[in-house]
């Protein structure tokens, strides 16, 4: 699918809270948002901002339409 390529640039573990931090890149950040929801509250976006924000957003919507079901 176009816009959505993504690739690890730098995988770190982070001995402080056993997470691993990685560096991604995506054509987009709609498409880091798709390829993001998928992981569920296994993984969270530090930055940037926008695709931090567009995958709360996305989330609290989803969360908001199966709620109401």
């Amino acid at each position: 699918m176009l816009g959505d390529t993504t690739s690890a640039a730098r995988a770190t573990p982070d001995p402080e809270d056993g997470w691993y931090r990685l560096l991604l890149h995506f054509d987009s950040p709609r498409a880091a948002c798709r390829r993001l929801l998928g992981l569920g509250p296994d993984a969270e976006v530090l930055e940037p901002p926008q695709v931090r924000q567009e995958l709360a957003e996305v989330t609290r919507a989803t969360a908001a339409h199966h709620q109401a079901v």
